[in-house]
């Protein structure tokens, strides 16, 4: 909010990832967002990602890679 008026940082769309770089990074953050319609935010832990990565050599490479990619 600036001055009482909204302002969009950031459009998503269906499989956007919120605050990525924050996720990879490992820190401690907030984000705030507002739906404009009736939407389903779904959250996945990174434990969770974790557990499912070393079951699925394709999606680890992905992952890593991105991962690498975002860092930087």
């Amino acid at each position: 909010m600036e001055q009482n008026h909204e302002f969009v940082l950031e459009k998503l769309f269906r499989g956007s990832i919120i605050n990525y770089r924050t996720f990879f990074m490992e820190e401690d953050g907030k984000v705030f967002y507002k739906f404009g319609r009736n939407s389903i935010c779904f959250e996945l832990p990174i434990s969770t990602m974790m557990d499912v990565l070393p079951r699925h050599k394709e999606l680890r490479k992905k992952f890593m890679s991105f991962k690498q990619k975002t860092i930087i």
